[in-house]
């Protein structure tokens, strides 16, 4: 389903409020990796329409605001948070599949920081 969206792109989706600043800002940046990067914007309000739209986009990239409540309202973000760069395993008794997720924490200098972060990722 990946590739009928994003026809040989990587995909990212902004998940954003609706009438924020910070949505027309990263907006603006991200017209520099157009070339590279299909974007998608998301205005998902709760965690089952973020999930549907990760599960229609499949995206590379999920690009979050900090004050979003759905990227604060995760204990597994607050440990994140807490222990930058120390890699948080979960695994599933069930299906056997082991999740490592590591959390990374850079300051930007420019908005080439944020365009060549996802152009890396």
């Amino acid at each position: 389903m990946k590739g009928n969206y994003c026809l040989g792109k990587r995909c990212l989706l902004f998940v954003c409020n609706k009438d924020a600043l910070f949505r027309q800002i990263v907006s603006n940046l991200l017209v520099n990796v157009d070339d590279h990067v299909e974007i998608f914007e998301s205005t998902a309000r709760n965690l089952n329409d973020l999930l549907q739209d990760v599960s229609d986009i499949n995206p590379d990239i999920i690009l979050l605001e900090e004050t979003s409540p759905l990227s604060v309202d995760s204990p597994l973000v607050h440990v994140l948070f807490a222990k930058p760069g120390r890699p948080v395993i979960v695994i599933s008794q069930e299906h056997n599949w082991m999740h490592m997720v590591r959390w990374e924490t850079i300051q930007l200098h420019s908005a080439n920081d944020l365009i060549n972060t996802i152009a890396l990722v």
